[in-house]
Parts: C-alpha cells; structure tokens; sequence
C-alpha cells in the first residue's frame, strides 16, 4: 500500500504524516501553531494510553476476529496483510507496519528511533530494518475480501539480495517566488517604454521628411516642366529670346535634363542663324508683352506691370511711347500707394519718384512723394535732432494727419524739443512745444511740465525788463531766428553749441572740453564773398530746414552772434558738410531730376552733381578738400556700407566695409563707424585704419552711433542711448578703453562735435 502523507516541508519538500515544529529532514521552523502542537501531543496521548489497553485485552485474540480462516501451516505474520488488518483508523508510524512480533530487531528503535530529531543528521534519522527471507513470501494468497488487495507494496522492494527500503517519493519542486517589482525595474521599464515611443516618432518624422523632400522634388519638376513647356511654345511662335530665357531658367531648376539642354542649344544655334531682328519684329514682341502688362495692371499686380512695361521700353522705346508712359506712371504711383499701405516708406518713395519721372508736374504724384520724403527724414533725424524732426512730422501733419503713424510722431518729436529747450533754461520756447503737443494728445505729464516751465517763463520775462538783461550778452530774438515752421527754433546765440562755435570762431579758451550739440547744425567760418553770406566777427551757421511755403529743404546761413538774418545758400538740399578751408559746401539733395551728393563751392557759386543714388546720405569731409565719407544702405539686403567718395566726381566711390555714420580722423589714418564685427554681432563704435587693417571695437552697446574725432585724433566722442536717453561719450581710439560719459542731463544730448 503506498504511504500517504498529510503535511509537506515548504523549504525542502519533505512529507509527513503530523504536525512538527520542526522539518525532518532540513530542520526549518514548521508553519504550525503552538496550539496545534499541542492539541496533536494531546491527541496522540490518549492514543497511546487505548493501545496499550488494547494490547492487555484478549479480545483480538481470537481466531474468529482474524481477516481470514485460521490455517495452522499459514502463519499470520507471513500474510502480508496482515498487519493491515489490524491498523487503527489513524495510522501510526511506518516503523509499526514493517516490524513483526517474531521479527523484531532489538537493536532497531521501535517508535522514538524515528521521533523527528531536527537535530540529527540525516543519514542518522532512520535505521535499516531487518531484511526477510525472500523464500517466505512466495505462493502467498490474496483474498477477495482484503480489503487492501489492491494496495501494492511501495513501501519495500525485494531483491536476490534481500529487503530494500522504499524509495520515498520525490518532493515537489517548489514554485519559484515571484519576482517582485523594483525601482529599477520600473525604471527601466519605462526608459524603454519611452525609447520605444522615441524611435516611433523619429520613424514618422524621417518618414515625414523624405515625403516632403519627394514633394518638394515633384514642384521642382513640374515647375520646371512648366518653363520647359512655355519654352517650347515660345519656339514654335518663333519668339526666340523668350524661349531661351524659358529654357534657361527650366534649366537653372532642373540641370539635369537632357531634352531642356537640347532645346536651349538649338534655340540659341537658330538666334544665331537668323538675321537681327528688324522694327516689325520688336514691335510685334512689344505688342505682345503689352498685352501681359495690361492684363497685369487689370489684375492690380502693379509691381509686375511696371516690370513688363519697363522691359517694353528697352526692347522699343519707340513702341506707343506715350501710352507706355502712362501706363508706367499709373503702375509706379499705384504701387507707391501699396507700399504706403504696407507701411514700406523706402519702397514708397522709390516708387513715387519712379512714376514723377514719367510726369514730373502730377500732383498727386508730387503730395505722394513729398509725404513720403518728409516721413523717411522724421525717421532719420528724430533721435538726433528733435527740432528737425518737428519740421518733418509738423508739415506732414498739416498735410496729412491720418498718414501712418505721424501725429504720434509728431506730439513725441515737439515733447522732446521742449525738453531740450527746458534744460537750456528757454523756458518760454519750452512752453510753446508743451503747449502744441498738449493740443495733439493731451496727458497729464505734459501738465505737469507746461505748469512748470509757464512759472520760469514768467520769471524770465520779469528779468527781460530790468537794465541788467539789455546790457546782457547775446539774446535770441524772433527777428534773428530762421521762418516759422510750426514750431518755435532755439535762439542762436545762447545753445551751447554755438558757445562753442564762438569760442572756436574767436581762439579763446573755455572750461569745457567738448560741446553737446543737438542739432545737425555745422559751424564755418565763411568767406566774404558775393556767393556766400556775409560773415559776423562769429563765424555764421550752415544748416537745413525745410520750407512749408516752398514744400522743399534748404540750406541756410545765419550769423553766429544772431545779427543777420538766415540766407539759403541751396535749395533742395540738406545734411551739409563744410570743408576745412570753408570753401567747399557737400550735401545731399533729394530733387528729383539730380538726386545724390552735390559740392556747393561758396567762392565761385558752382553746384557739381558727384553721386546719382538717392540712398547716398550723411556726408563728411576728409581730411582735405580731395575726398569725403558718406554710408548708404544696400540694395536688395539692406546692409549698411560706408563709402569713400572723390570730389572731382571721377571714378565710382570705394567701398570701405560695413557700417553707418562714418567719421574720418583729422589725421587720415583711421575711419570711425558704427557697427558689428564681421559675423553681425558685438555692435558698437569700431574703428579700423584707413585703407584696411584690423578692426578695433570701442564700445559696446547697439544705440551707439555719429562717432566725432577729437582735434588731435586721440579721443572719439559719440552718443548713446545705454542709460535711457540720449547721452554723450568719449572713448579713446586705441582700444581698451572705458568709455567716459560726458552728460547727464535729463534730456538728449547728440551728434558731439569738437572745439
């Protein structure tokens, strides 16, 4: 009968029949309780106790009690079932079923031998019983009725060497624990969770961008298929030129392709072979592209059809010339008139004088431009020279006061002028300023100033009365001041930059070293002559203004101590430059039909035309009477260059490098700019010898800009926006330096010159 065990050890595996503290076999803590230990001790107590009452009683003695009939040549104890027969309902230890009465080993334990000892060593936890003579067993008789007939013996085996001890059935294999999660684990887990997620959307993007690349290469295609295609059929109408520029710009799109090569080759071999193009055939393309430039003006595309109309005109200028101008005209003003709506003043004005050249008396076309101008000039001089800026915004206020942005413009440029006058103690011109702007757009911070400067008006004009202030020094009255533009000028005597024209025109010394100038007004000191105005003892003043009745800028001279009255010298000019010798007048002129640089000489009254390019500005004399400085802005990229110009006007003028309001040193040997280093950033004031070398940066801030070189070349003074307003400098020009703040009055201070 195989052996059944109620309880299994769960570290070796080990089966038993009752509860133990301990494992059998391994010697590991048992999961019982010590209330089941006991209840089993208990229990198995009292079966002890009725077994060995059992043992004294002859009950079970008799024959008739046996599991089979009694047969004197059959011994019990040879029945292997026989002791099954008698096994208590709870079976006892192993040791009792294999030993028989007349077999029993004496030297073999009967029940505390095989106690589970946690103690002892496993080889010495059982004992070998005492092995039965094979011959004993044979022929043996099963009956029907044992009820353990069907039992085998699993728990012996025999052999030719006697009894072996059954093998115990092997334990279990215990279930692996469960792998418990870690932080590492999760870690990783989610490392490759989002490395997954990573390399998804890296696959889509990928993806994303070679289908944009085959898209991109299919427009590429087709646009260039387009021109292929138009380019045959120029061919075929025998419009050959308009072909090959077809061919060739397929070609610049796709150089790959054969057939567009081959087609370009022949069109060009047939241009050769045909004979130039006589009247009938220009006419007849220019017919054609009128049509393409009407059509273009139907559909408002202005700056096209101004394109085609001009290629009209250079393929045949005598092809309807005078609907040719019209339509010119009509597209240049159209498209000045966008580009006003665009708030592209540059491209405006551009266009405007594009369309006065075709009809210079247009009205329209004249307010258009004029508006344009005066703003473009606002904009240049508004953050150095406020009372220019009112001249500019207050004429184009007058004309237009809904054009862009120009009544903000204006009230800020006439606040910034009165602030100016307030800190040149012009208390009474101050107020004027306060006053106009306050009309435009009033605020309480204009109150508060108008209050202030109306009580030191007030003061100063009860001092006006007193003998004092007739016996005074050089007043500025109305009478010595230039034409009413709208807003009052400062008088000419008391500005500290005519002090120190004075103390240059008279050789005397002062305590400052450097004047604050806040104007673009120049001092010279003129020669007597019929071409020029006369000269006081002071020197005079030469600077532009513009002139409301004559809608147009003028270059005027005054007398430096307010004596005279102001004479134009020019007009249509402005930003003038007196040589050194104070013969030579340069300045820039905006009329449209010599726009450019001219040389005004003031002895023999000769006006020569240098430059042809409106976006030639801000000219300064060299060191001599030869060459002069100017910057303008490139075409096409907007990029700031400074020029070397000549003033025989022979020979273009030279490009000395990247940058605005240039400076050349008294000496010649060095060029101060404003600008960056070569890869566009670190802006400041640079300075670099004249004919190249390298580049030194002075200073460090983007608002610094109108660089002035001291007498000797040592020292340059700029201004400078880097503490909130406008402020002036000084720097030396070797590098390394710091720059030295010279004002630190409320208002702007700017454009510094030298005495």
């Amino acid at each position: 009968m195989a052996e059944q065990f109620a309880f299994q050890c769960q570290y070796c595996g080990t089966s038993y029949n009752h509860p133990q503290a301990n494992c059998p076999y391994c010697g590991e803590r048992q999961p019982f309780t010590r209330e089941e230990l006991e209840m089993y001790a208990a229990a198995q107590h009292g079966y002890d106790d009725q077994a060995e009452e059992s043992l004294d009683d002859g009950y079970y003695d008799d024959d008739p009690y046996a599991a089979h009939d009694h047969d004197p040549n059959h011994l019990p104890y040879e029945d292997p079932h026989y002791q099954d027969d008698y096994l208590p309902e709870e079976e006892p230890y192993p040791d009792e079923m294999y030993a028989q009465p007349d077999h029993f080993d004496p030297d073999t334990q009967y029940v505390d031998d095989y106690a589970d000892d946690p103690y002892l060593p496993n080889e010495e936890a059982y004992h070998e019983p005492t092995y039965y003579n094979e011959a004993a067993y044979q022929d043996e008789t099963v009956y029907a009725d044992d009820p353990n007939r069907h039992y085998t013996r699993d728990y012996q085996q025999y052999t030719q060497g006697g009894y072996q001890p059954a093998v115990e059935p092997a334990a279990p294999a215990a279930a692996p624990a469960p792998r418990r999660l870690t932080w590492r684990r999760a870690g990783l887990g989610c490392l490759g969770i989002l490395v997954c997620i990573g390399l998804f959307y890296g696959g889509l993007g990928l993806l994303a961008v070679r289908e944009g690349l085959q898209e991109r290469a299919v427009l590429v295609q087709d646009e260039a298929d387009d021109h292929y295609q138009k380019g045959l059929e120029h061919l075929d109408n025998q419009e050959l030129d308009l072909a090959i520029a077809e061919f060739e710009l397929a070609l610049s799109i796709n150089p790959n392709s054969p057939e567009i090569r081959e087609e370009l080759r022949q069109a060009q071999q047939l241009t050769q072979s045909q004979p130039t193009a006589t009247s009938q055939t220009l006419s007849n393309a220019a017919a054609k592209m009128l049509i393409e430039a009407k059509a273009q003006l139907d559909e408002e595309d202005w700056a096209t059809a101004a394109e085609t109309l001009t290629d009209i005109r250079d393929l045949d200028p005598t092809y309807e010339a005078a609907e040719i101008s019209d339509l010119i005209f009509e597209a240049n003003y159209q498209l000045g008139l966008q580009y006003v709506d665009a708030e592209e003043i540059e491209e405006a004005q551009r266009a405007f004088e594009q369309a006065l050249a075709e009809r210079p008396d247009d009205p329209k076309a004249v307010v258009a431009h004029t508006k344009a101008l005066l703003y473009l000039e606002g904009l240049l001089v508004e953050p150095v020279d406020a009372e220019q800026a009112v001249d500019n915004f207050g004429q184009l206020y007058e004309e237009d006061k809904a054009y862009l942005d120009v009544e903000q413009r204006y009230m800020q440029a006439l606040e910034s002028l009165g602030d100016i006058l307030f800190e040149e103690t012009e208390w009474c011109q101050a107020k004027e300023q306060y006053l106009a702007a306050q009309e435009i757009k009033p605020s309480r911070l204009l109150e508060t100033k108008i209050t202030n400067v109306t009580e030191r008006c007030e003061t100063d004009d009860t001092q006006t009365d007193t003998p004092e202030a007739e016996t005074g020094t050089a007043e500025a009255t109305e009478e010595a001041a230039t034409p009413s533009t709208g807003a009052p000028t400062r008088p000419a005597a008391t500005s500290p930059a005519l002090a120190a024209l004075d103390e240059a025109a008279t050789g005397t010394e002062t305590d400052d070293a450097t004047a604050e100038p806040d104007s673009t007004e120049e001092a010279t000191t003129e020669p007597a002559v019929d071409a020029a105005p006369v000269a006081s003892a002071l020197g005079s003043i030469i600077y532009s203004k513009y002139n409301p009745y004559e809608h147009r800028w003028e270059i005027v001279s005054l007398p430096a101590d307010g004596s005279g009255s102001p004479r134009v010298l020019v007009t249509n000019g402005q930003m003038p430059s007196l040589s050194i010798d104070g013969t030579l007048l340069l300045y820039r002129t905006d009329r449209p039909d010599s726009i450019g640089l001219h040389i005004y000489n003031l002895t023999t009254g000769e006006d020569d035309r240098i430059t042809i390019y409106q976006e030639h500005i801000s000219p300064k004399w060299g060191p001599g009477n030869t060459d002069y400085i100017f910057s303008a802005r490139e075409l096409g990229t907007g990029r700031w260059q400074y020029f070397q110009g000549f003033a025989d006007g022979k020979g273009d003028p030279n490009i000395l490098g990247d940058g605005r309001t240039p400076a050349w040193s008294p000496k010649g040997d060095l060029v101060a700019y404003q600008g960056t280093d070569a890869q566009g950033n670190n802006p400041g004031i640079y300075a670099v010898p004249f004919g190249g070398g390298d580049t030194i940066r002075l200073s460090t801030h983007e608002s610094d800009r109108s660089p002035a070189f001291s007498p000797n070349g040592s020292q340059i003074a700029y201004m400078s926006t880097r503490n909130g307003n406008w402020d002036i400098f000084a720097v030396g020009t070797g590098g390394g330096d710091t720059p030295r703040q010279i004002t630190t009055s409320p208002g702007n201070d700017g454009l510094p010159t030298w005495s």
